[in-house]
């Protein structure tokens, strides 16, 4: 865990040009993130996940990770839910994985819903131009903040059709 003045790791890319690499709170909240998620076990060892979503949920973030790799216990199709917990003498973040079956549930219930309301825009477009806000509660100050995307209206998708 990096203290605030020091300098972020570096990783080489193409063209060796250096960038720094992204905290782990950096990537959990980045709405536009593609990178896989690296935790390390209790033994050290490394396991590698897909972010799924990121839930907020009575003023926590939920995040569901899915194992990038074969984890034993774990079936192909399952992911593991986690409370991000903030340290607060560095401004970065941990994860906790959640015990509770019935906040388990409420996470996946609430991810559950928001791709229905995904799933619902798809077929039934907004039209013209519209504006929409996602919100992520940040747990070190447990305040609001708002990230801006806009879209462009699709054309209505014929119901009776199913793409494959």
């Amino acid at each position: 865990m990096a203290k605030k003045n020091e300098v972020k790791e570096e990783v080489k890319v193409e063209e060796d040009k250096a960038v720094p690499q992204k905290t782990l709170r950096e990537q959990l909240f980045d709405t536009e993130n593609d990178e896989n998620i690296i935790l390390q076990d209790e033994n050290g060892n490394t396991i590698e996940f897909y972010q799924v979503a990121m839930i907020p949920h009575l003023l926590k973030n939920y995040v569901i990770l899915k194992p990038a790799q074969k984890i034993e216990g774990i079936a192909d199709d399952e992911a593991i839910v986690f409370l991000v917990k903030d340290i607060p003498t560095s401004g970065e973040v941990y994860l906790e994985v959640v015990q509770d079956l019935d906040l388990i549930d409420t996470v996946f219930g609430k991810f559950e819903d928001m791709l229905e309301e995904t799933d619902e825009e798809e077929v039934n477009p907004k039209p013209q131009k519209t504006s929409a806000k996602k919100i992520v509660i940040e747990p070190k100050n447990k305040t609001a903040t708002t990230k801006k995307a806009t879209t462009k209206t699709k054309k209505p998708v014929n119901k009776n059709k199913k793409t494959v």
